[in-house]
């Protein structure tokens, strides 16, 4: 399909929704411009067959649905607390990211996005509860699904229901996120997401973290590389945030990158080039890594924490530590004893063999040349 228009709009869409799911309230609207943005672009996007239509039509009707669950909940769920010191893991992808969420997450004093109910927000039930939880359930189905679909994705970077996961989960139902332009080639979209007012969907997400958290109060520990493409937003609905920056060098970042772009993409765009791939995803991560130099020069008030995924690896739990004495928290017996049963058993941050770049279209001459000296071997 090229430069035609979808069969679908804004307002068939939410109609579908609101008949799937019998409610009618979607929240503020601030979702409706980047839906109709997303819905244009993707019109001229010619990787795309109908299956693959059909695919992406299926997603937009269920974010909507959710979107359309998690704000009644929202509107019937009391004694609700404000998010505070946030912590977010702005790093490039595949560069231990995962590792260090899941890690930091294992500390009882902490949260994050656990993968079902990111995609269906709701306070959060007991974990002896999940099981048998219909959203649950129905996660494990969707992951199932994916995993027989997109194989080689999974082995790259494994997704669980229970275990917690990216932003973006939850930043998809105000269709403003970097997930849309990875997952479709989406030029359009892209260019429009760099420049838009994104504020409405970072206050969203604040909500839906209040939800989730349920009245508790515990400390977020959240992540996703695609904040960065967004972080004045971000900064601006979470002015007291705490940011975390793992290191890896970017010379077999990118090739891997691009690998996992490509096998998520293959699903609705089975024609879509590797050298495409790697040209735009070599573009993408180095305007990010850019912009992440920029905001942390222009925010030096902000409490930041620099990691390295070699230390990660090698001693996880004195990394951790330093990260918790740089914003002065309490590591406690606690904290250590879970980081480390955690890291005993942990299958994120282990990378496979080398992926070669030229296998992108790319060389590691250009990655070096495309990327500040301090994200470089």
């Amino acid at each position: 399909m090229t430069d035609r228009a979808m069969d679908f709009t804004v307002a068939t869409l939410e109609q579908e929704a609101r008949s799937l799911s019998g409610l009618d309230r979607f929240g503020p609207e601030e979702y409706r411009p980047a839906l109709a943005v997303l819905i244009e672009a993707l019109a001229g996007n010619p990787y795309l067959n109908r299956q693959g239509t059909a695919q992406i039509h299926a997603m937009l009707v269920g974010l909507l649905v959710a979107r359309l669950r998690a704000q009644a909940r929202l509107e019937t769920t009391s004694g609700l607390l404000p998010v505070r010191k946030p912590w977010f893991i702005l790093a490039m992808p595949r560069s231990g990211t995962t590792a260090l969420h899941r890690l930091l997450c294992a500390d009882p004093a902490a949260q994050g996005l656990e993968s079902w109910i990111a995609s269906n927000p709701q306070p959060r039930p007991p974990l002896s509860a999940w099981a048998a939880h219909p959203d649950y359930k129905q996660a494990l189905e969707q992951l199932a699904a994916m995993r027989a679909a997109a194989p080689d994705l999974f082995r790259m970077h494994e997704m669980l229901a229970d275990e917690v996961d990216e932003c973006s989960l939850v930043l998809k139902q105000s269709f403003m996120s970097m997930t849309f332009f990875q997952s479709s080639t989406a030029p359009a979209y892209e260019r429009w997401l760099w420049d838009a007012d994104v504020s409405g969907s970072y206050a969203r997400f604040r909500e839906m973290l209040s939800l989730i958290d349920g009245g508790h109060g515990r400390r977020w520990v959240l992540k996703d590389p695609s904040h960065i493409v967004t972080l004045d937003a971000l900064r601006g609905e979470f002015p007291d945030l705490r940011v975390i920056c793992i290191r890896r060098p970017v010379e077999p970042v990118i090739p891997s990158v691009a690998a996992l772009v490509y096998y998520a993409r293959r699903i609705t765009e089975p024609g879509v080039p590797k050298e495409l791939v790697g040209q735009l995803q070599l573009e993408c991560w180095s305007r990010c890594a850019r912009t992440l130099i920029d905001w942390r020069a222009r925010n030096p008030d902000i409490p930041w924490a620099d990691v390295e995924m070699a230390g990660l690896r090698t001693d996880p739990v004195g990394t951790l530590r330093a990260v918790y004495e740089a914003f002065g928290e309490e590591f406690t017996d606690e904290a250590a004893a879970a980081i480390a049963a955690k890291a005993a058993t942990l299958r994120a941050g282990h990378t496979g063999a080398p992926i070669d770049p030229e296998e992108f279209g790319l060389t590691t001459a250009a990655i070096r040349a495309a990327f500040p000296a301090e994200f470089l071997a």
